[in-house]
C-alpha cells in the first residue's frame, strides 16, 4: 500500500458519520420554533424545547401538535 492509499484509509476512519449514512435527521431551531408556535405553544415552552437534545425535537413537535388538537 502506498502512502496515498494509507492517507485515504485514515481519512475514512477519522471522518465523522454524515446524516445520510446514519439515517438521522436534524430539525433546525427555526423549524422547531415555527412548528411549536403554530401549535399554540408559549414562547417559554418553545425555548425549553430548544434546550432539549436534537434527537427529541420531532417527538416534542408531535406531542404539542397532539395536545393542541385535543384542546380544539
Amino acid at each position: 500500500m502506498n502512502i496515498l492509499e494509507e492517507l485515504k484509509a485514515l481519512q475514512q476512519q477519522l471522518k465523522p458519520p454524515t446524516h445520510a449514512k446514519t439515517g438521522d435527521s436534524y430539525i433546525s431551531d427555526a423549524v422547531v420554533h415555527a412548528a411549536l408556535y403554530k401549535a399554540g405553544c408559549d414562547e417559554s415552552v418553545i425555548n425549553e424545547v430548544l434546550l432539549e437534545p436534537v434527537e427529541k425535537r420531532e417527538e416534542w413537535i408531535r406531542y404539542f401538535e397532539t395536545v393542541g388538537r385535543k384542546n380544539d
